[in-house]
């Protein structure tokens, strides 16, 4: 059983959040991020509370619960919190892989 997954995902003010075809919204004061909705999870919207709940017993099922919960959480976080970028993220990466 999942202890990220089990706790319910409170919205904050001045956060919104829907569900449209199966992606995740979220548009807050600095942006709007949006999170597809893994076929193995239930995601439930009800009084500014987001709960993720598994389909099935599956060992798959069980670990998409806590990830999403975790993901629509740092998402959440991320429209209400995140300020613009350093100057480190504008440079290009320094490894040839990311050329």
């Amino acid at each position: 059983m999942s202890r990220v997954g089990q706790s319910p995902v409170v919205v904050p003010d001045g956060v919104s959040i829907e569900i449209l075809d199966g992606i995740l919204t979220a548009k807050g004061k600095l942006g709007a991020q949006s999170l597809p909705i893994s076929g193995e999870v239930n995601v439930a919207i009800e009084d500014n509370i987001v709960t993720v709940s598994p389909k099935n017993n599956s060992k798959r099922s069980r670990s998409m619960w806590g990830t999403t919960r975790a993901s629509i959480n740092n998402m959440l976080t991320g429209c209400l919190l995140y300020t613009s970028p350093s100057p480190r993220d504008q440079r290009g990466s320094r490894m040839p892989s990311c050329a």
